[in-house]
């Protein structure tokens, strides 16, 4: 068994979807994109075998939504100067191809939100697909 605890960061921009149901003014407004950064903590529990790898991982995510863009019932969009944070749990299951110090690592997980911006909705379900290097040698 391995265990393995992982602190990153990245941006990006993202395609939302949501709406305010509040108010008849704007009822017809949708956030459609978003500009993001994210930190993260993540744990891993699994098994390293000579080719692969196999785990368990929890991650905690912290989400800076800016450059909101809105929608209008017309398909006008509609640039915001507003911002807001996000936090998710993120269970994730862990799989990586490889030999010794480069693999092919494919992540598939669930989000699920502790804290979100009032209108936004988020991905219950992700995928990430990346490379990974162990410049240390483990």
């Amino acid at each position: 068994m391995v265990w393995e605890t992982y602190f990153g960061g990245g941006m990006g921009r993202a395609k939302l979807s949501g709406g305010d149901e509040g108010s008849d003014q704007i009822s017809e407004l949708r956030v459609t994109g978003s500009e993001y950064q994210t930190l993260y903590a993540q744990a891993n529990l699994g098994k390293r075998l000579k080719w692969d790898d196999r785990a368990g991982a929890l991650r905690l995510a912290g989400y800076k939504f800016t450059g909101l863009t809105l929608q209008d019932g017309n398909g006008q969009s509609l640039p915001v100067n507003g911002t807001g944070w996000g936090f998710y749990l993120e269970p994730a299951l862990v799989y990586r191809l490889g030999y010794r110090a480069v693999k092919l690592d494919l992540q598939l997980g669930a989000s699920l939100p502790l804290i979100q911006p009032e209108g936004l909705d988020n991905e219950k379900i992700w995928a990430t697909l990346g490379i990974g290097f162990d410049i240390l040698g483990n």
